[in-house]
């Protein structure tokens, strides 16, 4: 067994040796600041903030901002400056139903270490421009159709203020739709797109029944109200088996027959190209023969004037030939009479 003191010794050592780690990791700090601190209704928040040291480049800040009740209204991952060490996110508040009255957290955390801070905010109450009954708000409703049983339908409503077309935040009064058999199903929680753009997306069982569904969206934002109502169809031969195979079927014989008619193209095109092979080489040829029928013509006539110029040198030697002999005959017949004189 070891002694007292070299344990001790030990230990001392171990922690010696972990001070640096311990004073490094509690020398980063996160600070968050909020601007305004007292927001309401929608406005424009800025969070900034600065870790310390700086942490060089790619780290990044990771923001949320939670409501009262814990819930994340705001979120998003911002890069830290590698050198100021610095950071900023924006957005603008209120514009769902998660924005209620009360103190809301805002949580950052970069490089490990996380850093808060808070703020008061004060939710508005709607006020509609000019009127409030129940006809100051536009609501419209859209469906996809038509579907078949067991299939995604996705509904969207949009909702502005009849007085000048702007948007409006919505409180659904009601929100269902009525099947062909008498039925009324809820839509439940609708997902917010933006400020007065919302949509619901359903499943429909599989044997839902034939025909149309309307869909009814109320919409009462405490005073001011606005309704409207649309509809979707569902056809189940849209997702029969035997439509399917029958439609399968058409797409393979159309897939076939324009498989044979490329073939049958391709076959033409390999045959006409053949044929112009064909004909160039005639006509090469034809071009060839036209140049020797050419060179034999000029030849021939080379030797018929070489014959005509021999004839004509043939023609003179006799003629001069005849007329020697002719003179010579004169001389003797002259010779001969004057002997005879």
């Amino acid at each position: 067994m070891k002694a007292l003191p070299t344990i001790g010794l030990g230990m001392l050592t171990a922690l010696l040796a972990l001070l640096p780690l311990v004073s490094i990791a509690a020398a980063v700090t996160v600070s968050v600041s909020v601007s305004p601190t007292n927001p309401s209704g929608e406005t424009a928040l800025s969070i900034t903030g600065t870790v310390s040291p700086a942490p060089g480049a790619g780290v990044n800040a990771f923001i949320q901002v939670f409501n009262p009740a814990g819930k994340t209204v705001a979120s998003d991952i911002r890069p830290v400056d590698p050198t100021a060490g610095t950071y900023s996110y924006s957005f603008t508040t209120g514009g769902t139903t998660l924005w209620t009255t009360g103190t809301y957290t805002i949580s950052v955390n970069a490089a490990g270490v996380t850093g808060t801070n808070s703020f008061t905010y004060t939710a508005t109450i709607i006020t509609p421009p000019p009127s409030t009954n129940i006809n100051a708000l536009r609501v419209w409703v859209q469906a996809s159709t038509p579907v078949f049983p067991g299939d995604t339908v996705q509904i969207a409503t949009l909702v502005e203020w009849v007085a000048n077309g702007s948007l409006a935040t919505t409180h659904f009064q009601t929100a269902h739709y009525h099947t062909p058999t008498n039925g009324l199903v809820n839509l439940g929680a609708a997902t917010t797109i933006h400020k007065g753009f919302y949509f619901w997306t359903i499943t429909l069982p599989a044997n839902a029944a034939t025909g149309t569904y309307f869909v009814h969206v109320w919409v009462n934002n405490s005073g001011p109200e606005g309704q409207c109502l649309g509809a979707f169809t569902v056809s189940p031969s849209l997702a029969s088996g035997a439509s399917q195979q029958q439609i399968l079927t058409a797409v393979n014989g159309v897939s076939s027959s324009l498989a044979s008619s490329l073939g049958q193209i391709t076959t033409a095109l390999t045959t006409l190209q053949g044929a112009v092979v064909q004909l160039q080489t005639a006509a090469t040829q034809t071009q060839t023969a036209a140049a020797a029928a050419q060179k034999a013509a000029s030849d021939l006539s080379a030797s018929v004037g070489t014959i005509t110029t021999g004839v004509q040198s043939s023609q003179t030697y006799i003629l001069v030939v005849a007329a020697l002999a002719a003179i010579t005959l004169v001389l003797e017949l002259a010779i001969v009479v004057r002997k005879l004189s």
